[in-house]
């Protein structure tokens, strides 16, 4: 044989093994070292294209099939990417090549009803936090087992209105109370709670209501020194403003300005008008009210020096001089 013909047979079987190796390649490739790809100029690598849009570009019709195998493993399936592992299974590292965030399955039981659970984690001070679980269609953020479609352990910050639909409102795990609407009209307590406020409360609207119709009087101004309460008492089938506890003379309740009475004045334990001294008279005193009262002189004025009548001539008389304490 000739050595041409030696040189055409070899490089003819060289091309021959190199089209099977190239076809063997496409369809199974195993890395036992490191690879690389279109690591220069602009080339990039398709995985089920020809038309690569990035540097790695895959391609399939997607989703996990509807069956599994027995054991509850999965079959092939048309996912594009398939990440297995435990712990972490995807990860992500910055510009700089530090490790900046990770998605990882934790919580792995090994059966088919305890597959683990999926946590975004981020890195992003050199710590690993985790931030967001997916958990049996709940979202957890700081909990990896949440109990409602969205539970978050620790504060919520909202530049913006925190919106609720329906009857529901904001409600207290721990205490049962909160706060719900069921109309239009009124913002309301849940579960019946009463409200504490240890600032003022301002009323901008018509009116103070108190819609309880059995309510009893609770005896809470009586509970403390200094409390003092406001109630539609059943019980006692009237509006109670109990004053002050704990004054020198008991509940107190003081008028500042004018009080006028549309209808009868009546009182139970006696009726004390104290007065401040009145047209120069130089003592005050107080005075038991009766149905007919000898008139001051000068009228409504003092009846002179060291008199504490301010005079009144019946019991449905006003009375000239000013209301003090004793």
């Amino acid at each position: 044989m000739r050595l041409s013909s030696q040189i055409k047979t070899t490089l003819g079987l060289t091309l021959v093994l190199s089209s099977i190796a190239a076809v063997a390649w496409a369809q199974n490739l195993e890395v036992k070292g490191n690879a690389w790809f279109a690591t220069g100029g602009t080339g990039s690598a398709g995985i089920g294209t020809s038309t690569p849009l990035g540097k790695l570009h895959v391609k399939a019709p997607g989703g996990f099939t509807a069956t599994e195998n027995a054991d509850g493993t999965s079959p092939v399936t048309n996912v594009p990417i398939v990440a297995q592992g435990t712990s972490t299974v995807y990860g992500i590292l910055n510009g700089s090549g530090r490790q900046a965030g990770a998605i990882n399955i934790d919580g792995d039981g090994g059966t088919t009803t305890s597959r683990g659970y999926v946590d975004f984690n981020d890195k992003a001070d050199g710590a690993w936090h985790q931030s967001i679980v997916l958990n049996k269609g709940l979202v957890g953020i700081g909990i990896t087992a949440p109990l409602y479609p969205l539970d978050v352990n620790g504060d919520i910050e909202a530049n913006g209105w925190l919106r609720t639909k329906g009857n529901d409102g904001w409600f207290n795990q721990t205490w049962g109370g909160g706060w719900f609407m069921q109309d239009a009209t009124y913002v309301r307590a849940y579960a019946g709670k009463s409200v504490w406020v240890d600032g003022a409360i301002v009323a901008a609207g018509q009116q103070l209501s108190f819609n309880n119709t059995a309510h009893a009087w609770s005896g809470w101004s009586d509970s403390a020194t200094g409390r003092a309460t406001i109630e539609n008492a059943s019980d006692y089938n009237t509006l109670m403003i109990v004053g002050r506890s704990g004054t020198p003379v008991g509940r107190k309740v003081s008028v500042w300005d004018y009080l006028e009475v549309n209808g009868r004045l009546r009182t139970t334990g006696g009726t004390v008008v104290y007065t401040a001294d009145c047209g120069g008279a130089a003592g005050t005193g107080a005075m038991t009210l009766q149905p007919t009262c000898t008139v001051c002189t000068n009228g409504w004025s003092c009846g002179g020096s060291g008199s504490d009548c301010c005079g009144f001539t019946t019991y449905n008389n006003p009375i000239a001089g000013k209301l003090v304490d004793p």
